[in-house]
């Protein structure tokens, strides 16, 4: 109960009513706060409110909301004002309960108090439906407010309501706000690792290039660079390359550091991951994408501003800068206080565990992941991966055969998902089916292969597999292909593969390439040891052993066994149940 200043009468007879509902044990006074008094039980609220007639109660809400506005300290009623205005509505304080409810929703937001903002956005829109006369613009501002703090809380009504916005905008015309509806809208996609080609958010950025025209340069590289991402399961780079090379242009134009941040952060949906090139692109664009984002405000292009440094610290096997990446983004997800940021902060967190070898730590945190991911309705292809990461280090991957091949199913653009299940029946000796997906995957030399990111792990994947079962054509064109690739680690967005030199050397050995297999799987081991990656250490040696064995020259038998000796030494240290079967296999 708010205090309360009246005429000297009523002021009177006020806190004769007071002071009997206190010795009553109805109120208590509020500690640190004289003349301010609260209900000693809400039940004891309750009961008094629903006591009272329905027009008794809104005049109060309207006396009580009047006497608010005019106090000294009503900026910091702000919660009180909206709702008791949003009650009064009905009897003419539409415009004070729309303002309200507004300003205390963008204070929640700011606050990143997102669900108490959406729900303050949403009685602002009640009270606008009883307006005469509703200002387009103030339905839109409205719905785009919620929208985006229903994104943030990843609220599936959020889709609707920004529908709604975009609607409202375009029914009168305003290109901007029916481009800040779609900007909104991506948003959703990014933050919820949708992996298939969304039509209706396509069809609304595009929508926002055609309404805007070249008018609003700053405006429409944003858009542009947001198409690009939108449409990075479909198969066209060139479209998405040109989206983001023109993104990028406009953004520099327009001078503004966090346009230009924003489209950096999205400049990779644009690369063609076929052309060596774009790994010297990444990195140079990634040190600017993080000079421009150090200092800049907006936490969440800061935050996917390092977790794109990271996955390009962890490609070349730079650890410490992978590290102080990781901590900065579990910072950022920290101050956030948004699901799906905290949701790629933990999984970056198992994929550092799964890394170092901490495979009971790695568990535990990936079950905990999956409730996160649930209770939050968030998509569960983090996890996913985790898994297979650690059921392959523990060589237990046929336990997961039915998830992947779920996965296949259900996400047929993922292709990487196919991959994986290549690699359950190859470290599963059912070589048959390995070789029957291996050849749906390279038919037309990968063409159902996406040059996107995932191309990288999925070709690699595919030239060690190749290799295993003996399908040498296919580990040929991989090997070819992969050869540019051989110094990196292949990672996807949320997670940490294989290096890329172990699987095709992998492939080399088997076409009997043996120069090849020896200078990759040299580049490998380096690699894997710069990264502190025991579990991919000891994955190189055993292969590395293999291949040493195959090809049988001199000395070779010597070297072999020092390998696989090194191999099993960490298998047992860490639990690797397959690396430490392999190595026991040369060893025997």
């Amino acid at each position: 109960m708010a205090s309360l200043r009246r005429s000297r009468p009523e002021e009177e007879a006020v806190l004769d009513a007071l002071e009997s509902a206190e010795t009553s044990g109805l109120v208590q006074g509020v500690p640190g706060r004289a003349a301010n008094y609260r209900f000693s039980h809400a039940l004891v609220r309750t009961t008094l409110y629903d006591e009272l007639t329905t027009s008794r109660r809104l005049r109060l809400h309207r006396d009580v909301g009047r006497a608010l506005v005019d106090r000294p300290d009503s900026d910091t009623r702000l919660p009180e004002l909206a709702r008791h205005f949003s009650e009064a509505a009905a009897l003419g304080e539409v415009e004070r309960a729309i303002e309200y409810c507004r300003r205390a929703g963008d204070a929640a937001s700011a606050e990143l108090a997102f669900e108490e903002a959406a729900a303050y956005y949403e009685r602002a829109l009640g009270a606008l439906d009883l307006a005469d006369d509703p200002a387009p613009e103030t339905r839109a501002d409205l719905l785009l407010a919620s929208g985006r703090a229903l994104v943030a809380i990843a609220e599936p009504r959020a889709r609707e309501v920004l529908m709604r916005a975009a609607a409202s905008a375009r029914a009168s015309g305003d290109a901007s706000r029916l481009t800040d509806a779609a900007l909104a809208a991506f948003e959703i996609l990014a933050r919820t690792g949708v992996v298939e080609t969304d039509g209706e958010i396509v069809s609304l950025l595009e929508e926002a290039l055609t309404v805007l025209g070249s008018s609003d340069g700053a405006r429409r590289a944003r858009v542009l660079s947001a198409l690009a991402f939108a449409l990075f399961w479909g198969s066209d780079v060139e479209r998405r390359s040109a989206l983001v090379d023109e993104a990028l242009v406009l953004a520099r134009a327009s001078g503004t550091r966090e346009v230009l941040t924003a489209v950096l952060v999205r400049q990779s949906f644009g690369y063609d991951f076929t052309d060596p090139a774009w790994v010297t692109r990444h990195a140079a664009q990634g040190a600017e994408l993080i000079e421009l984002a150090r200092d800049g405000d907006d936490r969440i292009l800061r935050f996917t501003a390092h977790q794109q440094r990271l996955m390009g610290a962890v490609m070349i096997g730079d650890r410490p800068t992978a590290d102080a990446e990781l901590a900065a983004i579990e910072d950022l997800a920290e101050r956030l206080r948004q699901p799906a940021f905290e949701a790629i902060a933990r999984i970056l967190r198992c994929a550092h565990l799964l890394l170092s070898g901490r495979l009971d730590e790695a568990e535990a945190e990936i079950n905990a992941l999956s409730a996160f991911q649930t209770q939050h309705q968030l998509p569960a292809n983090g996890p996913a991966t985790l898994m297979y990461r650690l059921y392959y280090e523990r060589g237990r991957l046929g336990e997961i055969e039915s998830l992947i091949a779920g996965l296949v199913e259900s996400q047929p653009a993922v292709v990487a998902w196919r991959i994986a299940l290549i690699g359950i029946y190859a470290n599963t000796d059912q070589f048959d089916h390995a070789r029957t997906h291996l050849e749906v995957l390279a038919a037309d030399d990968f063409a159902i292969v996406p040059r996107n990111n995932l191309w990288l792990v999925t070709i690699a994947g595919a030239a060690r597999t190749a290799g295993i079962i003996g399908a040498l054509d296919i580990a040929e064109w991989a090997l070819e292909a992969m050869l540019p690739f051989g110094h990196l680690i292949a990672v996807t967005a949320l997670s940490y593969e294989q290096p890329v030199g172990m699987s095709v050397g992998v492939a080399a050995a088997a076409l009997g390439r043996w120069d090849d297999a020896e200078r990759l799987f040299g580049e490998a081991l380096d690699l894997c040891q710069r990264l502190a990656a025991p579990t991919f250490v000891a994955v190189t040696q055993v292969a590395w052993a293999q291949a040493l064995t195959d090809q049988g020259q001199a000395g070779d038998a010597e070297r072999a066994h020092a390998l696989a000796t090194q191999a099993l030494a960490t298998a047992e240290e860490l639990g690797l149940g397959r690396v430490e079967q392999l190595s026991r296999r040369l060893l025997e």
